[in-house]
Formats: structure tokens, C-alpha cells, sequence
């Protein structure tokens, strides 16, 4: 499907015109907006935009949901959705559900404090998913990726805690795990 794309640096300079004087908007702005200006700064350019991020604003106005993974939630409050994990069908997804945050904040004062230009570290969703299904139990856990292929193994008192910590860190080996993470499983061993 990406065979006939174009490379970033074709498309460089049109993202740069329609975005600007714009926010962001994004589902998970965090993660979307950080590979957007490595990938500028790769170009020697200082890409900087305001965003808004739909997971930050639908923990806020849809409260205690069990998940905020975009497929998960807007399932979870009927907006239909096709061609998930496609680019066109995720944000199709996110215009529906940013539409529906606009109309749950009447006043607009919660969607204008959450605009910012640096987005607060939001965990990706799916890296949410994985920890809220871990035991905080002793063990070894594996990372893998999406095709099985352990990435990492570890070794914990607490399986839980440990991921948490590698799905928040900011050093290169954390940030790895994160883009690459499908599924981590683990096996107890009880021992301290």
C-alpha cells in the first residue's frame, strides 16, 4: 500500500501550507505531532503547530470509559467507523469523535485550556490496553511485535509497574518498545 507513496520530504511543503495558522487535531497528539517534527527537523526545519488531542478531551468529557483506544471508543458511543487502521478510516473516526467532544463542551472552556503547542504525554492508547491486562505480579515478561517476534525480555517484582515503565519512558530503548509493541506475555514465577 506505501509502495507508491509519496516520500515525506515530496509531501513536506504542502503540510506545511494547510496547516498553517491551524491546531492539530489527533488522537493521541502526542505521538502523531512528535514523529511530524522529527520528521521536519530530518528536512532542517522547525515544525511547530498548536494541538488538540481527543484522548486527552474524551478522558475529560466521557469520564471512567474502560478504554480510550480509538477503535474501542468510538465504538463504544455509536460512531460508525470503516476502514480502521487505515489512514482515511482513523481520521474519518477522529472527526466524528472530535465533533461530538465539540458538542458535549457547550462553553468550549475545556477544549480551549486543552489547546497547547507541545502536547502533554498521553500514553498511546494500545500501550494502555496492553498494561490494563498485566498482573502485578513477580516474573518474566516478553515484548513482542505485531508478527510474534520478541523484541525484549525482562524481568520484574511487579510485570505491570515494569511495562508501565517502559511504555512511558523517554530514553531511545523505551521509545523503541513503544513504536514497536503489539502484545507483551509473561510468565509468573512467584520468586522475589
Amino acid at each position: 500500500m506505501l509502495r507508491s507513496a509519496p516520500k515525506f520530504y515530496e509531501v513536506a511543503k504542502r503540510i506545511v501550507e494547510i496547516t498553517e495558522g491551524c491546531i492539530l487535531v489527533a488522537h493521541n497528539a502526542q505521538f502523531d505531532y512528535r514523529i511530524l517534527k522529527t520528521e521536519f527537523r530530518r528536512l532542517g526545519f522547525d515544525f511547530e503547530r498548536e494541538n488538540l488531542c481527543t484522548v486527552e478531551l474524551s478522558k475529560t468529557l466521557i469520564p471512567d470509559l474502560p478504554s480510550y483506544s480509538l477503535g474501542k471508543l468510538v465504538r463504544s458511543l455509536g460512531i460508525p467507523v470503516s476502514d480502521r487502521h487505515r489512514a482515511a478510516g482513523d481520521a474519518t473516526a477522529t472527526v466524528k469523535l472530535f465533533k461530538m467532544l465539540l458538542d458535549k463542551d457547550v462553553e468550549k472552556t475545556i477544549i480551549k485550556a486543552a489547546v497547547r503547542l507541545d502536547p502533554r504525554h498521553q500514553m498511546e492508547p494500545k500501550l494502555t490496553d496492553i498494561i490494563s491486562k498485566l498482573p502485578a505480579v513477580t516474573g518474566v515478561y516478553y515484548i513482542h511485535k505485531a508478527d510474534g517476534e520478541i523484541i525484549y525480555i525482562g524481568k520484574s517484582k511487579n510485570i505491570k509497574s515494569r511495562i508501565n515503565q517502559h511504555f512511558t519512558g523517554q530514553t531511545p530503548k523505551s521509545k523503541k518498545i513503544q513504536l514497536e509493541v503489539a502484545t507483551v506475555t509473561y510468565d509468573e514465577t512467584g520468586v522475589n
